[in-house]
């Protein structure tokens, strides 16, 4: 067997960037699945806002995965879709009760 690429074993040591977000989002599935869509919905976005803002803000070694592409890349992305997410949860209309 072939062991890992040193740049591999780099981002492996410092995952808690990517586990801080991916327990924000496993924490927004869970809600939505309660029946509540919009408060989810806005966990979701803010999960995704807060991957963006750690990979803004951390250097290269302790983003870990969250440094998949150019640094402006990753951030333009991930806080454009955050916001995206947000604008759509906010102007989507309240269902009223039947």
């Amino acid at each position: 067997m072939t062991s890992p690429s040193p740049a591999y074993r780099e981002h492996m040591r410092s995952p808690w960037a990517l586990l801080v977000c991916l327990l924000g989002l496993a924490g927004s599935v869970g809600i939505m699945m309660t029946g509540h869509w919009r408060k989810g919905s806005m966990a979701f976005a803010v999960a995704v806002l807060v991957a963006g803002i750690l990979r803004l803000v951390l250097p290269e070694r302790w983003a870990g995965l969250l440094a998949v592409r150019a640094k402006w890349i990753d951030c333009v992305i991930l806080l454009g879709l955050g916001i995206l997410i947000a604008t759509l949860v906010m102007f989507v209309p309240h269902s009223r009760p039947a």
